[in-house]
């Protein structure tokens, strides 16, 4: 079951970060019409804003990627911070496991009071 959630969250890091490299081109491109077919566009701040599906990012890349270095550049390392995150977090949780009880405290140190018995054995009472 770990196994299952753990891919999930290296997953879904990396369509985060897939889509967040292609809208951060998308921005630097000022959304042009270029950029070819939009999934969802909206008027916000004054300004249009379009959403693209996440690979498009991939293509515009290999298409246009050597005339603009910088944006590409830009993108790609704002896009490995979801994907960092999502790691980070799934091996964070390869690493926790649930304990259904506490483990037995017996011997020196375990921090248990005495019982009324246990005092009269050691003579106290």
């Amino acid at each position: 079951m770990m196994q299952w959630k753990t891919g999930g969250v290296v997953l879904m890091s990396w369509v985060v970060g897939l889509q967040t490299f292609t809208q951060v081109l998308a921005y630097r491109a000022h959304y042009a019409r270029a950029l070819g077919p939009v999934l969802w566009q909206a008027e916000a701040f004054y300004q249009r804003h379009s959403l693209y599906w996440p690979w498009q990012g991939l293509q515009w890349t290999w298409r246009w990627g050597a005339q603009a270095p910088d944006a590409v550049r830009l993108a790609a390392l704002i896009a490995l911070i979801p994907v960092g995150l999502g790691l980070a977090g799934a091996m964070l949780g390869q690493g926790t496991r649930r304990r259904t009880s506490p483990p037995p405290m017996e011997g020196h140190g375990t921090t248990q009071w005495a019982r009324k018995a246990d005092v009269k054995e050691a003579g106290l009472l």
